[in-house]
């Protein structure tokens, strides 16, 4: 196995998860009330008006773009993981996991214990930012294949 990344599958998975995990972020906010309630409430205490800021197009970009990073981070992840786990669904929920606990759990944990955001809420988005960072990177799972093997002679 070659530990050379296929990059032409790593731009496709990247952009595709990226794209699919600030959808799943809205979808989360539009389908689950009391999950956007909350964080527009923890915002607003801080004095940020989230319903505005949502109607901004420079912030509408800017979550793409952290959303789309975060994808191409979840794809060099997997390619990074494959030639030391395989493909496939158990080398896909790791990443996913990692991917949460750098960009879920430790920046959140530590906005909790600065009090910026209440202990309560963080508690309360962890399984659905987990749910929503490892469906992502299951997506670049069935996208993403390493380049395949050269025939010997």
């Amino acid at each position: 196995m070659t530990l050379a990344i296929n990059r032409n599958r790593f731009l496709m998975a990247g952009s595709v998860a990226g794209l699919a995990l600030n959808g799943m972020n809205m979808l989360k906010n539009a389908i689950v009330p009391a999950f956007g309630n909350r964080w527009a409430a923890a915002l607003e205490h801080l004095g940020i008006d989230l319903p505005g800021q949502m109607q901004n197009p420079v912030s509408l970009i800017l979550f793409l773009a952290i959303s789309t990073v975060y994808g191409f981070f979840a794809a060099w992840l997997y390619a990074a993981a494959v030639p030391r786990f395989g493909e496939g669904l158990p080398t896909a929920l790791r990443i996913g996991v990692a991917l949460w606990m750098i960009g879920y759990l430790a920046p959140m944990a530590g906005y909790a214990l600065l009090g910026l955001f209440p202990i309560s809420l963080v508690l309360f988005s962890a399984p659905f930012s987990l749910v929503e960072f490892s469906l992502c990177a299951i997506l670049v799972s069935m996208i993403y294949r390493d380049h395949p093997q050269p025939t010997r002679f």
